[in-house]
């Protein structure tokens, strides 16, 4: 006689977390309380993040290591994502950079975006330091981060993603979850139904709809776009917090949005911002550089190209399949 296995129950839950809403559904066997913990650990590792990570704050580890040129005692967190930082900087070819918050700020970004309003935006200087200025010292004594005078980072890029690979690891222990981090997501295991996991992709041209999806079993998706997050400059130009390190201001390239599909929500995350940045010419390559990683462009003229490992099934809103 066999045993029939317990259905699956979808646990979700929503809360608000670095800028955006954070989603977690978890399908399990397991009762509520053991979920809803589990649930509570990944709530918490936001918060404990966001307030390590944010530019925000006086208070957080970053604005004191930017307003003290470094530190001589970098948490194992900020050491990690620092680590990380540099090993993406150094595959992009300088196109990660995290060393533009001075741009960010002169863009008009200098506050949390809910507050932007454009006012007294000027124009955005010239980036003179790349990461390459910043020390990781590692040694008998400690760890030592070491910032160049007026040099200061801002981890927005990276840190999103990296979270939300972390909190997808509290949750191994069920059959199967989402974590959703304002559009960075990471899927593993099984879905409620064993269908895998829909994950809505939105028109630049329409943000307030999913108009298509791609089912994810385990990997991650994250979209870049200069869409979203836009406001007027007194200039006339239109701001956006996607820079670009070689001009230190808004990119202004061919392309919208950039999906890209890859292992962790981190590499989703980097690439796309990378892709979107060499615009069309040079996106394609980006994607295909990094094991793993499939893309989907988005021209400023609407029109959608795919990398040459795209394999994902885009459903529309009515069944139909891309």
């Amino acid at each position: 006689m066999t045993t029939q296995a317990k259905p699956l129950t979808e646990h979700t839950v929503t809360f608000d977390a670095m800028g955006t809403q954070v989603l977690v559904i978890v399908a399990s066997e397991a009762g509520l309380h053991e979920v809803a913990q589990a649930i509570d650990d990944v709530r918490s590792l936001f918060t404990r993040e966001e307030a390590r990570f944010t530019r925000f704050t006086r208070e957080s580890e970053l604005s004191r290591m930017n307003a003290n040129g470094g530190t001589d005692r970098p948490s194992d967190e900020m050491w990690d994502v620092l680590q990380r930082a540099r090993g993406w900087w150094e595959w992009s070819g300088g196109a990660f950079d995290p060393t533009i918050l001075s741009a960010l700020e002169a863009s008009g970004y200098d506050r949390t975006f809910a507050d932007v309003d454009g006012s007294g935006v000027r124009m955005t200087p010239s980036l003179r330091r790349t990461f390459a200025d910043v020390r990781l010292i590692e040694g008998a004594s400690g760890r030592q981060v070491v910032l160049p005078d007026g040099l200061r980072l801002d981890l927005g890029g990276i840190v999103k993603g990296w979270t939300v690979d972390r909190a997808v690891d509290l949750l191994t222990g069920f059959s199967g979850c989402l974590v959703d981090a304002g559009g960075d997501i990471r899927v593993k295991g099984d879905s409620a139904d064993g269908a895998g996991w829909p994950v809505g992709l939105e028109e630049p041209s329409e943000m307030s709809a999913n108009r298509w999806a791609v089912w994810v079993c385990d990997g991650a998706v994250a979209t870049s776009g200069t869409y979203r997050r836009r406001w007027d400059t007194a200039s006339g130009l239109v701001g956006h917090h996607i820079i670009d390190p070689v001009t230190g201001a808004p990119s202004r390239s061919d392309l919208s949005a950039v999906t890209v599909v890859a292992p962790t929500a981190e590499a989703s995350e980097v690439i796309a911002k990378v892709a979107l940045i060499g615009g069309s010419a040079r996106a394609l390559n980006i994607i295909g550089a990094f094991s793993g990683a499939e893309g989907l462009l988005t021209g400023n003229d609407g029109a959608w190209i795919f990398s040459p490992r795209w394999k994902m099934n885009l459903v529309g809103e009515d069944g139909g399949v891309l």
